[in-house]
């Protein structure tokens, strides 16, 4: 399936499917391809030799797209004992993978809110700006990050994300557990706002 996928959007590629992009515009795309192995599997991928540029379109309802739509997003106060309420919505699950791939969620957090100091002791995550700049730290090193930056935490690692700004910030937050479905995560009882 060829699709025309505009901005602000994700497209869930399984082990074991074929997939590729092409710009078939003359403006920049950005874009994050996050790769989850099946555990004890080797990361590998063939070049089909197809480059897509004279691929016949199909709608995009063929495909799974995740759109990154802040009027969906649910606001919840102190996440992770962090400050305010911050916007979130799950677009991919566990169940949409054969890896062990927990979750992608779109986040905002309004200025002077924060996801609290925490911890996961089964869960890497990684934190990518899409739009904004704020104070991230992780594992007691905090430093500031602004749009197209991606953040690790690795396994039981700490990190939590401070807007110290007056405008919005926007985050895609992916999740990954050591072990399939399994979740942690524990405060550490700091809304890093005065780091």
């Amino acid at each position: 399936r060829t699709a025309i996928v505009e901005g602000g959007a994700t497209v869930p590629l399984r082990s074991g499917e074929i997939h590729a992009i092409y710009n078939h515009t003359d403006q920049e795309t950005r874009w994050f391809n996050v790769h989850c192995v099946i555990p004890d599997g080797n990361p590998r991928s063939t070049d089909l030799g197809d480059d897509r540029v004279d691929a016949g379109l199909e709608s995009t309802d063929r495909l799974p797209v995740g759109r990154l739509d802040r009027s969906a997003l649910k606001y919840a106060p102190n996440a992770h004992g962090g400050k305010g309420e911050v916007g979130g919505r799950m677009i991919w699950q566990p169940e949409d993978f054969r890896s062990n791939f927990h979750c992608l969620v779109h986040c905002l957090l309004p200025p002077d809110t924060s996801f609290g100091y925490h911890r996961h002791d089964g869960v890497e995550e990684c934190y990518i700006i899409i739009e904004g700049s704020g104070r991230m730290t992780v594992d007691d090193e905090t430093q500031e990050v602004q749009q197209w930056d991606a953040i690790p935490s690795r396994l039981r690692g700490s990190h939590g994300l401070y807007n110290h700004t007056q405008e919005d910030l926007e985050v895609l937050v992916v999740a990954v557990c050591a072990e399939k479905g399994k979740f942690d995560s524990t405060d550490l009882g700091d809304d890093l706002s005065r780091r």
